[in-house]
């Protein structure tokens, strides 16, 4: 495996966590029978019907995901953990380092070492 490949394969790590149903989500007064509308006229139950309509994970896709998070992540350290997690969820390198409070240049040489770490512990 080589430096693409894996981080394709972390990229679509990443998808897969977004995929995965999320938990704690109510719907506010059902009790009452009101649903939540949110601003744009939709209500959840449309949107949580166009999001199943999209692509769903494969089972290669949720092995991969197991692989990643279970066997990959608890590898690396905690600054290049979010470093990885941010950047193959496709936020850009300004955005990265304004939020961790690091140059551009730190925040893609920690991306760099992280990658090559994984690729000698795998």
């Amino acid at each position: 495996m080589n430096k693409k490949e894996l981080e394709k394969n972390l990229e679509r790590a990443f998808w897969v966590d977004k995929q995965l149903p999320f938990v704690g989500l109510k719907r506010l007064d059902s009790a009452m029978g009101r649903f939540i509308v949110l601003p744009d006229g939709r209500s959840l139950e449309e949107i949580i019907a166009e999001k199943r309509a999209h692509e769903r994970p494969t089972r290669e896709d949720l092995a991969l995901w197991e692989t990643t998070m279970f066997d990959w992540i608890p590898l690396l350290s905690p600054n290049m953990r979010d470093i990885i997690r941010r950047r193959c969820s496709g936020m850009g390198w300004k955005r990265i380092a304004y939020e961790l409070g690091i140059s551009i240049r730190t925040a893609q040489r920690r991306y760099v070492n992280g990658l090559d770490f994984l690729l000698k512990s795998i």
